[in-house]
């Protein structure tokens, strides 16, 4: 049994915070400050594969050099279509 150490409000220490891992999906855009720009191209347990054009690499978690690129620009889109329709509609 693991040994999970509750901390206290009044310890002086900082709480020790997971970090967030990035989920990525095959066809992501990606950014990696060594390799520069790729395209993930396999998603494993915790592990990505990267098409970076001169090579592809296998790069594991936490992915702290590598950043997804174009945001959720798909979910607003969807949602200004709705709204039009409606509009249209009325």
């Amino acid at each position: 049994m693991a040994n999970i150490r509750r901390h206290l409000a009044s310890s002086p220490f900082k709480q020790e915070i997971a970090p967030e891992v990035e989920v990525y999906a095959v066809g992501d855009d990606v950014c990696h400050d060594l390799y520069g720009l790729g395209r993930v191209v396999a998603v494993e347990g915790h592990a990505v594969s990267v098409d970076f054009r001169s090579r592809t690499v296998r790069i594991v978690s936490p992915y702290a050099k590598l950043e997804k690129l174009g945001g959720d620009d798909g979910e607003a889109e969807g949602d200004s279509e709705s709204e039009s329709s409606s509009e249209s509609e009325a």
